[in-house]
């Protein structure tokens, strides 16, 4: 999938989750209401300070703009120990020691 496309998903689904309207979320992120819209509807490819400025105001990390939906259901449905299982084996296939 694109990544204006998904990052358009995210934010307009990230922001909803917040009970946000653009207005309010370009208000909060002093940008025009226009701007979050054409970020929302992949018109307008966002600077990385634009989406820095939108991740603080949200309250997010930046990843969370770009992971697709597909990998948010497993995250969301991964078993705490089986994913710090899996990170444990992923960082010891590279060699980066134990986690506690």
């Amino acid at each position: 999938m694109d990544i204006k496309k998904i990052i358009a998903i995210n934010l307009r689904r990230i922001r909803s989750l917040r009970d946000l309207t653009q207005d309010e979320l370009a208000e909060k992120c002093e940008l025009s209401k226009s701007m979050i819209g054409r970020i929302e509807s992949c018109t307008v490819s966002a600077s990385l300070n634009t989406l820095e400025i939108i991740c603080i105001v949200l309250d997010i990390r930046p990843f969370e703009l770009f992971i697709e939906n597909e990998d948010i259901k497993k995250i969301q449905s991964h078993d705490t120990k089986k994913l710090k299982e899996d990170i444990k084996d992923f960082l010891n296939g590279y060699g980066i020691g134990d986690l506690p």
